[in-house]
């Protein structure tokens, strides 16, 4: 079984300039991803947070694979 890590995301040390540049974030979030934020019940979250969640999943998932 391979094992993974995830990344730790400190969300109260987050570069807040550079977090919501659409360039950035269009590097990260997809726009079916952008979509599905907003459809579903994901607008608890803040967007950044979410943002930041979503790198680390990926994160998570590119180590694993």
């Amino acid at each position: 079984m391979k094992s993974i890590g995830n990344d730790i995301i400190a969300l109260k040390y987050i570069d807040l300039l550079r977090t919501p540049d659409l360039s950035f974030i269009s590097k990260i979030i997809s726009a079916e991803e952008l979509m599905l934020y907003k459809q579903q019940d994901f607008s608890l979250i803040p967007f950044k947070d979410f943002h930041w969640l979503a790198w680390s999943v990926k994160e998570s998932v590119y180590k694993y694979m």
